[in-house]
């Protein structure tokens, strides 16, 4: 099948490295003369086509694992075609080009190969560090790499290693910190001092290179062959935010704690990532196998616990978070500390307080006065209709020594309820713990009315309250002199003369009275009057509203702890309702009053008491 003329005319053959030229670029350009050997055929110029051979005489894969072969490209010669090749993933030895071609009846045709030699240079190995490893700022980073030579045949003299040049970070790493291994001298060893002003004048960027350069004696051109690639050098910690709750929230119970956590150096090793609380001897190590504890979300992480545990058992008041982790260069993060306050204790509310005493801003005492003013009073004698009821709800936290500022979750102001029991041979409340207290309603469907909380408003009357000493001893002074007296709320005409709040420090003032949800303006701007017949059947039970009653307050503060105030007891007379003899309902003629308590002690009045003004 000959006809054709096929003849390689570049690169030129080479069957010997130390007297003939061979290939040393990555890149190669192979040129075929391509003609009829006489008139009885014509070339087809698309069947032109150029491989590249490796040492077994397959064609070579490139790139992506493509075949290197390509058809050929008339190059404006005439019968000249051409085709270019990247030989990077040749191997360093023998290799050889064809060019084929076919006439255009492809009755005829004819090659021709070429066998040269490509050089890479020498062999670079890098033993450490690893591509991408992440290495601390601070410290020695240590470096190994081997270079051999890469001989085209066994007495290639053009394949010695002349020379050999490490770079770290764009610092050329030179002897005596470069050396080689005294028993093997293609082991190449140094030790590179990221803070050594000699070699850094500032600090290399977190991404940066480890680059050998290593060079033959190839003539008539020497062949460099490089090593280069990343690494990551990291001078600070992972960076850890906390997100939720906020500084000094209070908790109580199940408390989540949310924090970011990055590192966009070396990256964070999460082995060694750890949260520690207070009053907890051991750490709580990241764990994804517990997600009851650990969830993780990209750079998010939520961490679960129970401040009312065993182990938080001996914490007073106060739970430090603070985590810590390490990058994968093993910095350690700055250290994030975050203080959470414990809450367990529910609102002490009380429909019948004692006393109270308004303090200043210079400390003095205000005269001594109900701070419900003329509320409903335990054991009253009550209408149905006109009847006045306020409750203070004076918020608890935790407290312990040390500590001069507490935090409390405050009340929820929505929660704060009224509630009736109509019929005095049952109890209102009851003792869920079996600590001996009552402390929630005794059923879940008693009737009630929805308390709101009062602003501040008015003055208290500073006065010398004859030659009475002040409620507290030691928190507040008597003044000076007497005052002018105060004048009533709404628009003098209420039985309350000032309304004081609850000075609960960082979080400002919290209100402390309620009551039935005062109108606008007018005689009830300080409480609606009352009508207890709107109340009178609970849990299915008809009672007639005439007789005792028991009446008790429930609410709790924005973390869920429950607090009830003692039963208020009150005699009701209707005058719809008609008693056998005098008329008087059976309270009203010396029955004794009801406990309203099931087997449990009510809880405390709250006691004479200072307020803030």
């Amino acid at each position: 099948m000959e006809g054709i003329e096929v003849e390689i005319t570049a690169p030129a053959a080479a069957s010997d490295p130390n007297t003939d030229e061979v290939l040393v670029e990555d890149d190669v350009t192979v040129v075929c003369s391509v003609k009829a050997a006489d008139a009885s055929a014509t070339v087809d110029g698309s069947s032109v086509v150029i491989d590249v051979l490796g040492a077994d005489g397959e064609v070579v894969l490139g790139q992506d694992d493509k075949p290197l072969t390509a058809t050929g490209v008339p190059t404006g010669e005439a019968n000249e075609y051409s085709a270019a090749f990247v030989l990077t993933r040749v191997p360093t030895g023998a290799v050889s080009f064809r060019c084929s071609a076919a006439s255009v009846d492809k009755a005829s045709g004819g090659k021709d190969e070429v066998a040269t030699f490509i050089d890479h240079g020498p062999t670079i190995v890098a033993t450490f560090p690893e591509v991408d490893s992440p290495h601390a700022l601070k410290g020695v980073m240590p470096v190994e790499f081997t270079v051999t030579p890469s001989p085209l045949t066994d007495d290639d003299e053009g394949a010695e290693v002349t020379s050999v040049t490490l770079s770290v970070a764009g610092a050329l790493i030179e002897a005596p910190l470069l050396a080689q291994d005294d028993d093997d001298p293609t082991i190449y060893r140094a030790e590179v001092d990221f803070t050594d002003p000699a070699l850094f004048k500032e600090p290399p960027p977190e991404h940066t290179s480890v680059r050998v350069e290593a060079t033959n004696a190839r003539q008539p051109k020497a062949v460099t062959a490089v090593s280069d690639y990343a690494i990551v050098v990291d001078g600070k910690g992972p960076e850890i935010e906390f997100v939720d709750p906020s500084p000094n929230a209070t908790v109580h119970g199940e408390t989540v704690v949310e924090f970011t956590a990055l590192d966009s150096g070396a990256g964070i090793d999460l082995d060694t990532l750890e949260l520690s609380l207070t009053g907890v001897a051991a750490p709580y190590k990241y764990d994804a196998s517990k997600p009851n504890v650990w969830t993780k979300t990209g750079n998010n992480f939520k961490f679960r616990f129970d401040s009312l545990s065993t182990e938080l058992a001996g914490v007073a008041y106060q739970i430090i978070v603070s985590i810590r982790a390490q990058d994968r260069a093993k910095n350690l993060t700055d250290g994030k500390v975050l203080v959470l306050n414990k809450d367990d204790f529910a609102p002490s509310i009380d429909l019948d307080p004692g006393n109270a005493r308004g303090m200043n801003g210079q400390n003095v005492c205000s005269k001594s006065y109900d701070p419900l003013y003329d509320a409903l009073s335990d054991l009253a004698q009550v209408s149905v209709s006109s009847n006045m009821l306020r409750a203070i709800v004076y918020d608890r936290t935790n407290t312990g020594s040390g500590g001069d500022v507490y935090y409390m979750s405050g009340t929820n102001r929505n929660s704060v309820r009224l509630y009736v029991q109509p019929d005095s041979s049952k109890p209102i409340l009851k003792d869920t713990n079996k600590d001996g207290i009552c402390d929630d309603l005794a059923q879940d469907d008693f009737k009630y009315v929805s308390l709101t909380a009062l602003g501040r408003d008015g003055s208290l009357e500073y006065d010398l309250d004859g030659t009475t000493a002040p409620a507290v001893a030691g928190v507040c002074q008597l003044p000076a002199s007497p005052s002018t007296p105060s004048s009533r709320l709404c628009n003098n005409t209420s039985d309350m003369y000032g309304v004081v709040q609850h000075d609960v420090g960082t979080r400002g003032d919290e209100p402390i009275v309620y009551a039935l949800a005062p109108a606008p303006s007018g005689f009830e701007c300080t409480g609606k009057r009352w009508d207890l017949s709107s109340v009178t059947q609970s849990g299915g039970v008809s009672a007639s509203p005439d007789g005792w009653l028991c009446l008790a307050v429930k609410g709790r503060d924005n973390l869920g702890n429950i607090g009830v105030s003692r039963p208020l007891r009150v005699c009701m007379d209707d005058p719809a309702v008609t008693w056998p003899g005098d008329g008087l309902p059976a309270c009203m003629k010396g029955a004794p009053p009801p406990s309203c308590v099931l087997g449990c002690t009510p809880p405390p009045a709250i006691p004479a008491h200072v307020y803030r003004n």
